[in-house]
């Protein structure tokens, strides 16, 4: 008989079996890949990262409150095409991509996106909690 796993111990599994994978890829990249392809991948490697980590950590934050409601996918898959399209922009632009550039727009990004659903789930409980006015007479 198999005994359930905790969910907090799974989690930590699973966080660590991944840390470790992802580890082990750029170990891997580092040895064997040449000096353009380690630029190419700690470009998109970073960018896929990056992004898993600003709407992952949104989608963890706002789950229990707002994963039924379809405008919060919505928002989250337009801010999403607007993030990807708006750094594929800089991609062109900029050729020679350091990890540094990061830095500053994931801290604002990750903020502003979690601000900016926020206020939208508390717009939107105002305007559930307004009660129904019947007709004027």
């Amino acid at each position: 008989m198999v005994m359930p796993m905790n969910p907090r111990v799974r989690d930590f599994v699973l966080y660590a079996v991944i840390g470790v994978a992802y580890t082990g890829l750029i170990i891997l990249s580092i040895m064997y890949l040449t000096d353009e392809q380690t630029e190419w991948v700690t470009k998109w490697g970073a960018f896929v990262t990056i992004t898993a980590i600003i709407f992952g950590y949104t989608i963890k934050k706002r789950w229990r409150r707002l994963r039924r409601r379809r405008w919060f996918w919505a928002v989250i898959a337009g801010l999403l095409a607007l993030h990807v399209t708006t750094y594929l922009v800089l991609f062109t632009f900029i050729s020679d991509w350091k990890l540094g550039y990061y830095i500053l727009p994931t801290g604002a990004e990750t903020g502003l996106i979690y601000v900016l659903t926020g206020l939208l789930a508390v717009r939107l409980e105002q305007r559930r909690q307004r009660p129904v006015r019947g007709p004027r007479m």
